[in-house]
């Protein structure tokens, strides 16, 4: 027999214990395989609870976000019959639901489960009839990352995207499968992956990369961008690519920019050689 009791505990890690020989970390990967579908029953049971208001405009679907410091764009489609969202949150597909202001998101970035809870903020709502503040709409919760053996919470925010409600961002997405590079294609043997375009206002952008395929080759990849005629580093990544058939070891990294450039590059000087990239560009 199994017993379950609660430890009245700051630490919320250790709140539920399992007696019988069985590790509280046990327990714990357990129960994260088994939360995601209670959330969202959870959340099917708010939203039965909320048709009986009928169906209300809905909130911005574009914005601006910031994750805990990875910045990027949370883009999705409302269906205001069964109140889903989806779309894509820093370049990785999310589900979820949003009931009135409340939303939450699924995603799973490299395997690693998150769950978003987020309250949107109405500058038209308020005590008695007040704003909350003055400006566009914007979002603010936090985020539940189940990652092996240890958990995290962390904040996120977000703001209306350029255009209001329902507006979009501009966003730019080249790939070497495409030969959009000018490099012309993915490989073989390059040192580089190069991406020009015109002169812009970059916020951010996610860059997504291979190397060595195959290998199981270690190198240091260099990610920069092209800004006053020149190449500038601005991140250094320790990359170690797949081995035998395993096909690719893909690592997506997010790069603040927020400044004008016309250019960005993946390279590592051919020490295991980028067999494989793509870019998602945020433009202001």
């Amino acid at each position: 027999m199994q017993i379950w009791f609660l430890r009245l505990s700051g630490d919320k890690r250790n709140a539920l214990v399992k007696i019988g020989g069985v590790s509280e970390l046990d327990t714990k990967r357990k129960m994260h395989g088994v939360l995601v579908p209670v959330v969202v029953g959870i959340i099917c049971w708010v939203f039965s609870a909320h048709l009986a208001f009928g169906q209300q405009t809905p909130y911005p679907t574009s914005w601006n976000v910031n994750c805990n410091g990875y910045i990027g764009l949370l883009i999705y489609k409302y269906n205001p019959q069964t109140k889903q969202v989806t779309g894509a949150l820093l370049g990785t597909p999310v589900e979820g639901f949003l009931v009135g202001r409340h939303l939450m998101l699924h995603r799973n970035p490299k395997g690693n489960g998150q769950l978003y809870d987020g309250w949107i903020l109405d500058p038209k709502l308020g005590a008695q009839g007040q704003p909350y503040y003055s400006g566009d709409y914007f979002i603010a919760g936090t985020v539940s990352e189940f990652k092996g053996s240890v958990d995290g919470v962390y904040p996120w925010y977000g703001t209306a995207a350029k255009g209001g409600s329902g507006g979009t961002q501009k966003v730019l997405r080249l790939s070497c499968q495409n030969k959009e590079n000018a490099e012309k294609g993915c490989c073989c043997f390059l040192g580089a992956h190069t991406y020009k375009f015109p002169d812009k206002y970059v916020r951010a952008f996610d860059l997504t990369f291979d190397t060595g395929r195959g290998f199981n080759c270690k190198s240091n990849v260099m990610i920069q961008i092209y800004r006053a005629n020149k190449w500038e580093t601005m991140k250094t990544v320790a990359a170690v690519s797949s081995s035998g058939n395993s096909g690719n070891n893909l690592i997506t990294v997010n790069v603040p920019v927020n400044s004008k450039i016309s250019g960005i590059r993946v390279a590592d000087n051919c020490v295991c050689c980028i067999d494989n990239s793509s870019v998602v560009i945020y433009f202001n």
